[in-house]
């Protein structure tokens, strides 16, 4: 059916949800507003964004002779700049004491948390349906904000930080990354963006306008991030629940698993 059979293999599915992270973020990093670096040594990202997601290390291909000093350099700026980040460690990273050396610079390793991820050839998409309500494709600065204002956790901050970051990416057409907005007759109630990673899509950030929450706005919201999912050829959905949105997710047909990614942060001062 699509060049992605191999996203079939549960046993991968941990590793590919911390995969769409990082490409996430490497995404990011591409927007004029970000500072960042792609090198082949050393990848990083800084948005400015109020999120440990949305700053961080992606790629660290260091010798033993300069990665003392790259750490040092990577981790001031984060400092500089006050921002929550995150280093990313895959398996392919060096130097291969790369942790050690982290936590020797005062670093912290993120605890481990949990992901879910879903066969696309195997939902469970019999819900109930929500009156009225339709999911359309955000085309433009209007619709974006509409949706970020219905968002319960957002502040005027928040909405003003995330709102110029992803205008300046680009809303319309083949983008990696798209948004999309729920509506009731012309009542925003949520919204959520999908990513399209090398192998997996990622759903980010689905949320319900606080008054609308529990009547199925979100399950519902959900299976079109997956219908739209399949439609761009993917077998692979996943996602980071939140500990109240596991049991919609599983209804849908996620599964549960303990987070792989492993993952340190430098505390940022008070």
């Amino acid at each position: 059916m699509n060049k992605y059979n191999e996203t079939s293999d549960r046993q991968l599915w941990p590793l590919l949800e911390g995969e769409n992270w990082v490409e996430f973020l490497a995404y990011l990093g591409t927007s004029p507003l970000a500072e960042s670096s792609f090198a082949d040594d050393l990848t990083w990202v800084i948005t400015g964004v109020d999120d440990n997601t949305y700053n961080g290390v992606v790629r660290t291909r260091l010798s033993t002779s300069v990665a003392d000093r790259a750490i040092i350099e990577v981790l001031e700026r984060f400092r500089v700049r006050k921002v929550p980040h995150l280093w990313y460690i895959a398996r392919a990273d060096q130097p291969a004491d790369l942790a050690q050396r982290l936590e020797a610079h005062r670093c912290k390793r993120l605890d481990a948390g949990v992901g879910m991820a879903a066969d696309l050839l195997a939902l469970h998409e019999q819900i109930r349906p929500v009156p009225g309500l339709r999911v359309e494709r955000v085309k433009d600065e209007a619709g974006l904000a509409s949706s970020f204002d219905a968002h319960p956790d957002f502040d005027e901050h928040a909405v003003s930080e995330h709102l110029q970051l992803y205008i300046s990416l680009g809303l319309e057409g083949d983008r990696a990354l798209r948004f999309y907005v729920a509506k009731i007759g012309e009542q925003v109630v949520g919204g959520f963006g999908l990513f399209a990673g090398s192998r997996a899509v990622g759903i980010y950030d689905v949320h319900v306008v606080s008054h609308m929450q529990r009547q199925g706005i979100g399950t519902a919201m959900t299976l079109a991030a997956l219908h739209e999912a399949r439609q761009l050829d993917y077998r692979l959905a996943v996602l980071g629940p939140t500990p109240i949105s596991i049991k919609m997710y599983e209804r849908l047909g996620f599964v549960l698993h303990h987070s792989t990614q492993v993952c340190y942060y430098l505390p940022l001062e008070e």
